[in-house]
């Protein structure tokens, strides 16, 4: 994950620094590492009484040399970029390249169409770029906004227009005024003196307002219909005949409706008419079609990992070579004070930078990953994993699980992180456990690694402030519920599980809430995980007892797969009111404001320890199978929990060889963890009053002060503190979404 931040001031203007206001370009600095710590720096330009300063920070997981953000081109043309380019693609990234500095050359090619090379991009991706020729600058972020940017618009408190990852760490700082900046490109026009009428590239003749910035289309067809999330209206409600459960009936007697289909269809070929067994084929074709779209997503993502360059950095540093790209990534060098002319304006950038790898660097302050309580030692870490998968052992996280395993090396390790705060007894720790014992039924060669993430109250709120300033400008006690379970299991640092347990606890299933904990019904001597690989050992000291830490920097989350394939319980009260047409509306409003509600959140989050989120549900060739399927065949609400919802992923599980995960219900990362219940308790007395309240929609800032609770040893040692005024309570309203 990378960093952006970009402060335009108009010189002209007094509003424009307000230390009590609005923060400087310093106090961004150690948020912008954590998200980029291979690489920071910044650069200025001046256009006119526009002084621009741009500041970037780099998580390099592709190309074989060291980049470095921001990148300038010869031209002064400026790229900060945060996100990954995938293919298929009009820009070709071929391995070992730096899609970033592939991308600084498309939109400087002579001729170059902005909007259209953006529009061509697939992948997650949000940037500002500076057009040096036109002074114009461009920003925006993927047409389903999956990368963070925040945007402040000038006002008479604060005359800056401001661009933004997110907000800055110390809550001592202010932070108003920023809102998350809607998917989609955007152009501002920077004349140098910013006098009289002038346009807006595409978005037509105007005058120019300072601050005012134009929207543009995405070019292609395809692309405008994968933003509005639209679905033919044929594929809304199914035909009268169709038989919504015969699929189902049929995978459920046998376990594996992929082999279903050739007996049937020797068996039916003289009655092409039925139409229950056409609607059979036809539930096959969308199973088919969803796999193999996610099976290209999930493999996609695991590939695109490439690290090579850290060995050519080192290579570089050993040799004494500090100037250039090597530069970048030294963590003690300051910014020097160089020029360089470009297209009328001014640039100041260290004055051994070279094409396309520009920018100081900045002295790199400690992440969230990497910060430990006063009374512990050194979290060991674990041997390298190529990802880690924050997994709950449901439908969504087992199968990004089985597919990860099907595209990456049989030697790699695949880490999973279960976060619980019920002392090892959740329902999600619990699924976990059970979804861990049948994947290595599925693959018993495959080196899987739960890392057990138990945390307590006391642990949210020791967080709290760092949260509230990750999640701003979300604030509702929903997003702190969900945020914290997210921030604590993205961390991916807890115990891994002795071998012998995970084989007793196999085929046990998600118990009863309040049923022991599988695994901490004994504490055993510790003992080596698995005598063939040493590598499960951290300087002698048995992991079964050891709190370690996932090394992966690159996570997959499973958002977008609810929203999609129809997961929430506000769906099918939608179905129940308002039939197919009213599941389908309610489908597409959710994933239209997905980026406002989880999205950009979410990857400020995870981005908060050092690690990119990758999310193949929301991939574009896995939307765009899905809204080309019957509705019914992604879920089919007249069947109950566990069956009807998302229907074809359920299918996919079965066909992979998974039925237990296959028939997991659904809960959202604040249920399963047993969070929202724990501070549902601590800040509104209870779930019932929480409900009633619907706590989950209160703001933050209006929730009561609540008594101290005395702290209770709960089984594993998790330990609920005291609740301050303001704790998080539990995302009560039926229907509010969670990861």
């Amino acid at each position: 994950m990378c960093g952006i931040l970009l402060i335009v001031n108009h010189k002209s203007l007094p509003a424009c620094r307000e230390p009590d206001v609005s923060p400087g370009a310093a106090d961004f600095v150690e948020g912008l590492a954590c998200r980029g710590p291979d690489a920071q720096g910044d650069l200025e330009v001046s256009c006119g009484p526009a002084l621009l300063h741009f500041q970037g920070s780099l998580l390099q997981l592709r190309g074989a040399a060291p980049s470095a953000s921001p990148l300038v081109d010869a031209g002064g043309n400026v790229l900060v970029f945060n996100g990954q380019i995938f293919p298929p693609c009009s820009l070709d990234v071929p391995p070992g390249t730096s899609d970033a500095q592939l991308l600084l050359a498309a939109l400087g090619a002579p001729g170059a169409h902005v909007p259209a090379v953006l529009t061509g991009l697939r992948g997650p991706w949000s940037l500002v770029y500076w057009h040096a020729a036109t002074c114009t600058l461009w920003f925006g972020r993927d047409p389903i906004g999956r990368r963070s940017l925040l945007v402040h618009a000038p006002s008479p408190a604060d005359g800056r227009f401001m661009l933004s990852s997110s907000a800055p760490l110390d809550p001592a700082v202010p932070f108003q005024g920023f809102e998350e900046l809607p998917p989609g490109i955007y152009s501002l026009a920077l004349e140098p003196d910013l006098a009289g009428p002038g346009t807006a590239g595409a978005a037509g003749a105007a005058a120019v307002v300072w601050g005012t910035y134009w929207r543009h289309e995405w070019t292609e067809p395809a692309v405008r219909e994968l933003a509005a999330f639209w679905r033919a209206p044929e594929l809304v409600e199914p035909l009268p005949l169709a038989d919504p459960a015969a699929a189902d009936r049929d995978a459920q007697a046998t376990g594996s409706p992929a082999q279903q289909g050739p007996a049937k269809t020797a068996a039916g070929a003289g009655t092409a008419q039925d139409a229950e067994f056409q609607e059979d084929i036809a539930f096959e074709q969308t199973v088919d079609a969803v796999l193999a779209a996610l099976r290209q997503a999930v493999a996609t993502r695991c590939r695109c990992i490439e690290e090579g360059w850290r060995e050519a950095a080192a290579a570089l540093q050993q040799r004494g070579l500090n100037g250039g790209a090597a530069a970048a990534f030294s963590a003690d060098k300051q910014p020097r004070e160089g020029a360089q002319s470009g297209s009328g304006s001014s640039m100041r950038q260290p004055p051994d930078a070279t094409p396309a790898v520009a920018g100081a660097a900045l002295p790199a302050p400690s992440c969230a990953s990497d910060r430990q309580p006063p009374s512990a030692g050194p979290v060991p870490l674990l041997p390298q994993a190529p990802l880690l998968i924050l997994f709950s052992g449901g439908v969504d996280s087992t199968l990004l699980a089985a597919l990860a395993h099907e595209a990456l090396p049989p030697e790699a390790p695949i880490d999973l992180a279960s976060v619980c705060f019920d002392g090892g007894a959740s329902p999600d720790r619990l699924s976990a456990l059970d979804a861990l014992a049948e994947l290595r039924q599925l693959a018993p060669s495959r080196r899987w690694r739960l890392v057990q993430v138990d945390c307590s109250l006391a642990d949210v709120e020791a967080a709290r402030p760092r949260l509230l300033r990750l999640l701003a400008p979300a604030d509702t006690v929903m997003d702190l519920n969900i945020g914290a379970a997210l921030w604590l299991a993205a961390r991916g640092a807890g115990a891994l599980l002795p071998a012998q347990i995970e084989s007793a606890a196999a085929g046990q299933g998600a118990q009863p809430c309040g049923a022991a904990p599988v695994a901490a019904a004994a504490a055993p001597a510790p003992v080596q995980q698995d005598q063939q690989r040493p590598d499960w050992q951290l300087g002698g000291l048995h992991l079964a007892a050891a709190c370690c830490r996932s090394k992966a920097r690159v996570v997959l989350l499973g958002h977008g797969a609810d929203e999609l394939f129809g997961g929430y319980g506000r769906h099918r009260t939608a179905f129940r009111a308002r039939g197919w047409q009213g599941l389908g509306d309610e489908l597409a409003l959710d994933l239209r404001r997905l980026w406002l509600r989880n999205l950009g959140r979410d990857d400020r989050l995870v981005a908060d320890h050092g690690r990119e989120g990758r999310h193949p549900f929301l991939d574009e060739g896995v939307v765009s199978a899905a809204l080309a399927a019957p509705l019914h065949h992604l879920t089919d609400l007249r069947l109950p929990p566990g069956q009807g919802d998302k229907r074809v992923l359920r299918a996919c599980l079965r066909r992979l060889g998974l039925p237990r995960a296959a028939a997991r219900a659904k809960r959202a990362i604040q249920f399963g963890s047993r969070l929202a219940a724990k501070t549902n308790s601590a800040a509104f007395g209870g779930t019932r009053r929480a409900n009633l309240l619907n706590a989950g929609s209160v703001r933050l800032a209006d929730v009561p002060a609540a008594p101290a609770v005395p702290a209770v040893a709960s089984t594993g040692g998790a330990t609920p503190g005291p609740a301050a005024g303001g704790t998080a309570a539990g995302a009560a309203a039926a229907g509010q979404s969670g990861v």
